[in-house]
């Protein structure tokens, strides 16, 4: 295992401004592609959720176009949507608002079941975003959470990355960041479960899960240029480029292996 470096010693509010500007920039292109594969995601989650969804108060912490709402609403929850992306929460409706996970503008034991799919790793500090999660979920509750698991990048990743890459693009500094520091500390059972406790959780429990979503090529194409790390600068290309680079990807990932992903899932109670 990689260890990771230190994430806490020079964090700035920029880089959660750089965070939130990509991602207000992504949401259109997030919806017609790495949704695809959250919303599948977000059943996995929610299948294993001890509590009742029905009339249930749920948060959806860091929603962004919202895969878990969407899923929550489903099963019959009566969910409130948060996050720090305008352009994301754009994409939504219902009860929404622009708030971070660690500081949620949700008073204390207010939810039934409080939702964060896949967004602690965008945090220097995890347990301040678990903290927050416990802090609004009542006795009885439930605090649901899933992050990446550790695992070998699908091969789709790199080869459309050196695509773009041809046609000018450079990983942003904000991800490289977020990928080599703040992800690594809760990319394993035991470290989410770690980090649980401390944020004052009990009972939590933490597996690891490997889902191979239904996916195409292009959809695989689509997931990664809508990531907001890519759809800002496709985004900036003229049509005609973006579809040739899209084009090229798809070649690149022609005949590669079927897309699994590897996300830890944890169920606490406060």
């Amino acid at each position: 295992m990689t260890k990771p470096r230190d994430a806490t010693g020079d964090v700035t509010p920029d880089v959660t401004a750089d965070v939130r500007a990509a991602y207000d920039a992504t949401g259109a292109a997030w919806d017609g592609g790495p949704r695809r594969i959250y919303d599948q995601l977000a059943v996995v989650l929610l299948d294993a959720c001890p509590v009742p969804f029905v009339h249930a108060a749920a948060l959806d912490a860091g929603a962004g176009t919202g895969a878990a709402t969407a899923e929550l609403l489903r099963r019959g929850a009566r969910v409130t949507a948060i996050d720090l992306s305008v352009g994301m929460l754009r994409r939504m409706s219902g009860a929404v608002a622009v708030g971070d996970v660690v500081r949620l503008p949700i008073r204390s034991n207010a939810i039934d079941i409080a939702v964060a799919a896949f967004v602690l790793n965008h945090l220097p500090r995890p347990v301040d975003g678990l903290r927050e999660l416990e802090r609004v979920t009542r006795p009885g509750g439930a605090v649901l959470v899933s992050v990446f698991g550790q695992a070998p990048a699908h091969p789709s990743k790199e080869a459309i990355d050196a695509v773009a890459a041809g046609y000018g693009f450079a990983t942003p500094d904000w991800y490289l960041r977020m990928k080599d520091t703040f992800e690594l500390q809760a990319t394993t059972p035991d470290a989410l479960t770690a980090l649980a406790h401390q944020s004052g959780l009990v009972d939590a429990e933490a597996q690891l899960v490997t889902v191979t979503p239904a996916m195409t090529d292009r959809d695989v194409v689509s997931w990664r240029l809508g990531m907001a790390h890519l759809a800002p600068f496709v985004a900036s290309l003229p049509a005609a480029q973006a579809k040739a680079l899209a084009d090229d990807a798809c070649a690149a990932v022609a005949g590669m292996p079927l897309l699994e992903v590897a996300m830890v899932v944890l169920v606490g109670r406060p």
